[in-house]
């Protein structure tokens, strides 16, 4: 059995995508998914504990001591291949500038800077310019960001829209850039696929 553990969205309709992905991967494992919303307890036995989330933060820390066992988050891998895809898609080929839109762990932010760090050196090694730029809470615009020459996106750090798309989407408008669904919308054949395969 697997387990989703999501946090809620913050666009109430995001949650059928939830649903969605665990059917589709619970018809491809011929095997039970279940899905359970962060704060929500947990079945009984819930065999692997996937936490729908592209970093280690306090969401994180919470569901391992909860559920006594670790959970896996989106690889950095699976999430620096969905970012170089909708690059391509947004920018074109060529030089495209990255900003990774994420909000500060209050707890666990060395792990959490960590995974971001991963994910910032694969693009890297593909050949894409990205920086993390954080937000003090999901809807407020990120600081310090600076346009550059050539084309950039803004990439929300989260599963589905609501306050970090909203923040990655006021970015992008100050920069002129284009900005990107959350994975959960376009990179849900990846997410699949993942999850398949886990």
């Amino acid at each position: 059995m697997l387990t989703i553990v999501y946090h809620r969205p913050g666009v109430a309709r995001e949650e059928e995508l939830v649903r969605r992905l665990a059917s589709l991967v619970s018809a491809a494992r011929g095997e039970r998914v279940a899905v359970v919303r962060l704060g929500d307890p947990l079945p009984p036995d819930p065999g692997r504990l996937v936490l729908l989330m592209h970093m280690r933060g306090g969401h994180w820390l919470w569901l391992r001591r909860v559920a006594g066992s670790e959970p896996v988050i989106v690889p950095a891998p699976v999430t620096a291949s969905w970012i170089y895809g909708e690059a391509l898609r947004l920018c074109g080929p060529g030089l495209c500038r990255v900003y990774l839109v994420y909000m500060r762990a209050r707890r666990a932010a060395g792990l959490q800077a960590s995974d971001l760090e991963r994910v910032v050196a694969m693009l890297s090694g593909a050949g894409v310019e990205a920086e993390a730029v954080s937000v003090e809470r999901p809807g407020a615009e990120p600081a310090g960001a600076r346009a550059v020459a050539g084309s950039c996106i803004a990439v929300p750090m989260a599963m589905f829209r609501g306050g970090l798309h909203r923040s990655a989407s006021l970015l992008a408008s100050r920069l002129g850039c284009g900005c990107a669904e959350p994975m959960a919308r376009s990179g849900f054949a990846a997410l699949a696929s993942w999850l398949t395969l886990l």
